[in-house]
């Protein structure tokens, strides 16, 4: 059974890897603008963009499920040890 205190500690580093993932994204984004300003084939770098894209939607929806649990937690639905 899950607890209160786990999944608090859970959710922080939830955040941690979505603010990097959402770095990682951002600094990609501006080098394939800055290689498509100089005319080069970003098609590849696209790709990967697009990639780390969707794992950024599953860490949301990962970071979702633990905020559910941490609400059911506090409300009383759910009883962690």
């Amino acid at each position: 059974m899950p607890t209160l205190a786990f999944e608090l500690d859970q959710l922080r580093a939830a955040d941690r890897h979505l603010a990097e993932a959402e770095r990682r994204v951002a600094a990609l984004a501006a080098l394939i603008k800055e290689q498509r300003r100089l005319g080069r084939d970003v098609s590849l770098s696209e790709d990967v963009l697009d990639a780390l894209l969707q794992g950024l939607e599953v860490f949301q929806v990962h970071r979702d499920l633990i905020v559910r649990m941490v609400d059911d937690l506090r409300s009383g639905r759910l009883r962690g040890h």
